[in-house]
């Protein structure tokens, strides 16, 4: 019987070596990015200039163009905001307010 020389090591090795050396390419570029100050993406003078063109005698929404995609990606700065997350189905709430709010339908997925 003829012997078949076994590589598995060598092949082991080598993946080992490049993963290591992935890993540490990896861990120094998330230094250089982490390294750097922030910079924020819109400066003091750009909140309070956009505040100030929010209109008062409408809802904030009617402002079009790049005030108004800079109102929607900025809308924690303009009004207070929070995620809600919820576990379970929709039910009924244990104090009714107002009767429109239980009568309103809310597809969920299952």
């Amino acid at each position: 019987m003829k012997k078949i020389p076994n590589n598995y090591g060598y092949c082991r090795c080598l993946v080992m070596m490049v993963l290591t050396g992935y890993i540490t390419l990896t861990a120094c570029a998330v230094e250089d990015e982490q390294s750097g100050d922030f910079v924020s993406a819109s400066t003091v003078d750009k909140v309070q200039s956009q505040m100030r063109k929010l209109p008062t005698d409408d809802i904030w929404w009617t402002v079009n163009g790049k005030d108004m995609a800079w109102n929607f990606k900025n809308l924690h700065m303009i009004f207070p905001t929070v995620n809600v997350y919820r576990d379970g189905p929709v039910r009924a709430l244990t104090h009714s307010p107002m009767k429109e709010i239980g009568e309103y339908v809310v597809d969920t997925p299952e």
